[in-house]
């Protein structure tokens, strides 16, 4: 289940086209496992950290998070509907 954790724990997407279309935020995704609260903690605090520095930050992200059951492969299928290309 560990190394499950650590490939599905966060996977990280983001839309190439057109990414500094809207005001140079670039939308970044992940995708968690369930009972993984601590690494989504981690996610959006280092999401706020970059964000809330407006002194030195080029860009900013708009995070996109859904949360899964592994053993729910449909679901895991269904998120293509952000129609981004997903990074393993």
């Amino acid at each position: 289940m560990g190394t499950t954790n650590l490939c599905l724990g966060i996977v990280f997407f983001t839309f190439f086209s057109g990414i500094w279309a809207s005001a140079e935020k670039i939308p970044l995704g992940a995708i968690f496992e369930q009972g993984t609260d601590d690494v989504q903690t981690a996610f959006k605090f280092a999401m706020l950290q970059h964000n809330q520095n407006i002194s030195s930050r080029k860009f900013e992200f708009q995070a996109y998070v859904d949360v899964i059951n592994t053993a729910d492969a449909f679901k895991l299928s269904r998120l293509s509907k952000y129609n981004k290309r997903i990074i393993i």
